[in-house]
């Protein structure tokens, strides 16, 4: 979060401010706040659930057998290239997350 935008989440729209001058004063336009505003995912959070669900479907095709090294070779032989050390955390939490039924 820059603090630009901060300040302008600060100064949202009330009785006593105005909105678009705090906007101009900080140099940010309102369409860029409010696009900033709606928490689109970024970039890396979209990689990382694509991992996830290629996680998961490498495990369910296993009949869930396949814990981390044979599903890092696996997505290695298909040509997915991940960290083993990524796979094993991810994989992880989602087994966690399944045993306490989340």
């Amino acid at each position: 979060m820059s603090p630009k935008r901060v300040r302008v989440r600060e100064c949202k729209p009330g009785p006593f401010s105005d909105f678009c001058g705090s906007c101009r004063l900080l140099g940010v336009s309102t369409s860029g706040y409010y696009a900033w505003a709606k928490g689109r995912p970024s970039k890396r959070s979209l990689i990382d659930a694509a991992l996830t669900r290629k996680i998961r479907t490498v495990h369910l095709l296993s009949k869930e057998i396949y814990g981390a090294p044979r599903i890092h070779a696996e997505l290695a032989d298909a040509n997915i290239h991940a960290l083993k050390q990524a796979i094993a955390g991810r994989a992880n939490i989602m087994w966690v997350a399944k045993a306490l039924h989340v």
